[in-house]
């Protein structure tokens, strides 16, 4: 793992052990380590782009995933252009395909690039 990502493992788990309103009272957080190409949940063929992590809030009537990218932006291009930094713009969109498909509608998705660049 990469130091940027052991930092926000860290800055997450310390949030919430010492902040009881960092989530909804009764839900649950599933943090996952993203696999690579081929195994893990990715986007943009073109580019093969693969989150670093999925931060998953269960509460009894909602799910809520998140894609996190955990390695700032140092290299990326303009927002405009970069599409690991517009993800969020497309992720409603999936969601209603997925809730068409299979019938649920309780889950949302949303995606965060982590930067600790100025």
């Amino acid at each position: 793992m990469q130091p940027s990502e052991h930092r926000f493992v860290a800055d997450l788990k310390e949030l919430c052990a010492n902040d009881s309103s960092a989530l909804p009272l009764g839900s649950e957080l599933f943090l996952l380590r993203n696999l690579t190409r081929g195994k893990g949940v990715g986007f943009f063929e073109s580019n093969g782009f693969y989150p670093d992590f999925i931060l998953w809030v269960k509460s009894a009537n909602r799910q809520r995933i998140v894609f996190v990218e955990a390695h700032g932006m140092r290299h990326a291009r303009a927002y405009d252009h970069d599409e690991k930094a517009r993800l969020h713009e497309r992720l409603p969109e999936l969601a209603e395909e997925i809730s068409e498909r299979s019938g649920i509608s309780e889950v949302e998705f949303d995606s965060f690039v982590v930067s600790t660049t100025s």
